[in-house]
């Protein structure tokens, strides 16, 4: 993220094989405005590597945003994109960092249990 275009672009590392996950990035995608939103998902080895930031996050624990040269895991990324995209409710409710900090172990936990349900393996692999 090293020129002008790039920091204007939120870069979402997610679970992919999370359902609610994915529907929440791809909300996001859709609803941002004049922002660009790349949506990566965390599972390909290939991210883990083009995005070494990653590596120093548990993406089991919470997805990761990258915007303007920081990284931002877990509640505060979901506080990051209700905080830039304003379009929808649930995003909306994100924009307080309390609020967020409140509803993600929740959230955590059913994304877990969906992908338990599943027999999906955790991202780490453990």
């Amino acid at each position: 993220m090293n020129d002008a275009s790039q920091c204007e672009t939120l870069v979402l590392l997610y679970d992919g094989e999370c359902p609610f996950c994915t529907h929440y990035c791809a909300m996001a995608a859709l609803a941002a405005r004049g922002i660009a939103v790349e949506l990566h998902d965390a599972r390909e080895a290939a991210n883990r590597t083009r995005f070494p930031a990653a590596s120093r996050y548990d993406l089991d624990r919470g997805m990761l945003a990258l915007w303007r040269g920081k990284a931002f895991h877990g509640a505060d990324a979901m506080n990051l994109v209700g905080i830039l995209i304003e379009e929808s409710p649930w995003s909306g409710l994100m924009q307080h960092r309390w609020l967020a900090s409140f509803c993600y172990p929740a959230l955590r936990l059913v994304r877990n249990a969906a992908l338990a349900v599943r027999r999906v393996p955790r991202i780490g692999g453990r």
